[in-house]
């Protein structure tokens, strides 16, 4: 048998849970991005033209014609790949990419409000669940999670199913009932992986850069201390 890890790094949270795998598996790690607010064009089509210029987009502050230069290109997929070097030069070229809508390729959310709780619990359930969840209201998921599927199916210890959030509400939304897998999620101590100088570190430092809004931390932090 060897170890496989699954490691969901998200914009506002990263979901951890080490298992079994059969010996003929390679994969080690699956990782899933999610970024609350990264709109697509962004994503497929680099810097925006409409935006570049634009006051109220921050692109006429000091700095920002030395920016505008070094990002814009003249083609689409020149201007995303100088924008998102990592992801469209080392990622992309080893996997499949979908949600080009100019490409007719379009990914869309099935629940009707089309906000952050309810589309991180469509991605962790499979489902929409309009009659539950709608909104960002401070209510438990009713429905399992598939991290906790992963737990249940392979008898994990809860240690071994974690999830770094930056926000909050990833006490809600990544489990049906409190307890059953480890959460870390806003402004709150790590205490996995135990007595970890870097992990005691992110603790402090995170308490010490806080936002306006207490509900969400930086996502250094939550990627520090996923990772």
């Amino acid at each position: 048998m060897t170890r496989r890890r699954f490691l969901a790094t998200c914009g506002t949270a990263a979901a951890l849970v080490s298992t079994g795998a059969a010996q003929r598996r390679k994969t080690k790690n699956l990782i899933l991005v999610t970024a609350d607010g990264l709109r697509w064009q962004d994503l497929f089509t680099g810097i925006d033209p409409l935006l570049m210029n634009r006051k109220d987009a921050g692109m006429t502050e000091t700095g920002a014609p030395e920016l505008r230069d070094r990002l814009w290109k003249p083609q689409p997929e020149e201007r995303r790949l100088a924008l998102l070097p990592y992801f469209w030069g080392t990622l992309a070229p080893s996997g499949v990419v979908l949600g080009n809508v100019t490409k007719g390729s379009s990914v869309q959310v099935t629940n009707r409000y089309r906000v952050s709780y309810p589309g991180y619990s469509e991605i962790l359930t499979g489902r929409a669940q309009d009659d539950a969840i709608r909104g960002n209201d401070p209510v438990q998921n009713p429905t399992p999670t598939f991290l906790q599927f992963v737990k249940d199916r392979w008898n994990l210890p809860k240690e071994k199913v974690a999830v770094f959030g930056s926000w909050d509400m990833f006490h809600y939304i990544a489990e049906s009932h409190r307890g059953e897998i480890f959460i870390n999620a806003g402004y709150e101590a790590s205490t996995l992986p135990a007595n970890n100088p870097r992990v005691a570190e992110l603790n402090k430092l995170q308490m010490q850069a806080r936002y306006l809004d207490d509900s969400a931390r930086h996502d250094a932090f939550t990627f520090g201390l996923a990772m």
